[in-house]
């Protein structure tokens, strides 16, 4: 294994800012993040992880992951409680403390803004979907999915696990896959989105799309799946009066997750497939 060799400051902080020696940085904190989730994760103590100041560290972290390390702390804990959800048979309230939350109320309220659903409601869906295809499951998806009937900007997506894939691509208020976004799209990769009804405002474009072996529980739990591949634009879409004011398209390359990359932690898919399947039993019973 190699060493890296930092240059240090007295107050023991790194002057070197070459892009390996960020992404590096960055790396460690992120890390130390993961092992131990449910600590109590300080802008120093992370900085000090890093080998950074704080106020370097914070400007670095974001420029990377295009989250602040306060929210990528946030989107860890749900992507472990999801984890925990869908593979363990640990009650609610066991996970809440498990991922550094104290009140199962405060838990439960972050957990259902972020994720999309309650963590109950995440358990049952996981154990509805887990061993479908994930590209199936989009497939199937995208022509229920409305089409705009004003187009305000496209987005080509690329890329990926090659031919027969299925990327699902959304309009997010922030660089992390949470909350459900402004606006989303499923193509064939590779392919171009549509994107209309959107109101002002600035939007992270993000992509995913996985290998048809994956499956749903793969894809939507587990934070290094083979086959699974993301994309962030390199910019934001702004609207601005109606009308973007970037550009009428943005483009995104799907490539395999690296170890900075933000927590998925939206279930959007699921949520969309069970949203379809209780319109259709809703039906059948008419």
């Amino acid at each position: 294994m190699s060493v890296e060799k930092v240059s240090l400051r007295s107050d023991g902080c790194s002057t070197d800012h070459t892009a390996n020696d960020r992404i590096a940085a960055v790396t460690r904190s992120v890390r130390r993040i993961r092992e131990h989730i449910g600590d109590a994760h300080s802008l120093p103590n992370l900085a000090q992880s890093a080998l950074l100041s704080p106020f370097h560290f914070h400007r670095v972290f974001r420029q990377l992951t295009g989250s602040t390390p306060a929210r990528f702390v946030a989107a860890s804990r749900m992507a472990e409680a999801k984890r925990l959800l869908a593979y363990t048979s640990m009650n609610v309230t066991d996970i809440c403390m498990d991922v550094g939350y104290s009140s199962l109320g405060t838990f439960t309220t972050q957990f259902t803004r972020l994720v999309g659903v309650s963590p109950r409601r995440f358990r049952q869906l996981i154990a509805l979907f887990a061993d479908q295809s994930f590209n199936d499951i989009l497939a199937q998806l995208r022509p229920v999915l409305p089409e705009p009937t004003h187009v305000q900007v496209t987005g080509s997506v690329t890329g990926g696990p090659g031919s027969n894939a299925m990327a699902v691509v959304g309009l997010f208020q922030s660089g992390i896959p949470q909350e459900r976004p402004m606006a989303c799209a499923i193509l064939s990769v590779p392919g171009v989105a549509a994107f209309g009804h959107l109101m002002d405002g600035d939007y992270h474009p993000l992509a995913m799309s996985c290998h048809p072996s994956v499956t749903v529980v793969e894809a939507m739990v587990r934070e290094d799946p083979d086959g699974c591949f993301v994309s962030a634009s390199s910019g934001q879409v702004r609207i601005s009066n109606g009308r973007s004011v970037s550009g009428t398209s943005f483009s995104a390359l799907l490539r395999t997750r690296q170890p900075i990359d933000p927590p998925l932690v939206l279930a959007l898919p699921l949520l969309l497939a069970a949203e379809i399947v209780c319109s259709s039993g809703q039906a059948s019973r008419r």
